[in-house]
């Protein structure tokens, strides 16, 4: 069982041509699951409103969403970019830079996203109290 886990894992280091699609993907499952830390409780609370309210915040989400999305994404083209390098080591200065450069993207890709969420609730709630109160009078 050991020596079929190490094969594959010398499959993955030696033969770049396609294993980088192995990276992303793994940074992709990574990376939901921590967006996903920050953004649950505000989802699962947003939810809990009734569905009509629930779909338009949603809407207005992903039309505020799009910055965070390309900070996202910014990391894992960062990671194949490094991925596709011959050896690994030795590890340069511009190396470290892009490995901090991805982290501080992703980091503001979290806060981008918290940020449209926020926004798009905003929205939402004032279109919803702006609708209630025309009803009134």
């Amino acid at each position: 069982m050991l020596d079929m886990a190490q094969m594959y894992l010398r499959a993955i280091l030696n033969e770049r041509s396609w294993s980088w699609a192995l990276i992303g993907l793994v940074y992709v499952v990574g990376a939901y699951t921590i967006r996903s830390w920050f953004m649950k409780p505000l989802v699962r609370r947003a939810r809990e409103l009734d569905k009509p309210l629930w779909h338009k915040i949603k809407g207005a989400y992903l039309q505020h969403s799009l910055l965070g999305w390309l900070f996202f994404l910014l990391p894992l083209f960062i990671s194949i970019v490094l991925w596709y390098r011959e050896a690994f080591a030795p590890i340069t200065i511009k190396d470290i830079a892009a490995i901090l450069g991805a982290l501080v993207s992703f980091l503001l890709s979290i806060f981008c996203h918290l940020q449209a969420f926020g926004i798009a609730t905003i929205e939402v709630l004032r279109q919803t109290a702006k609708t209630q109160s025309e009803k009134i009078f």
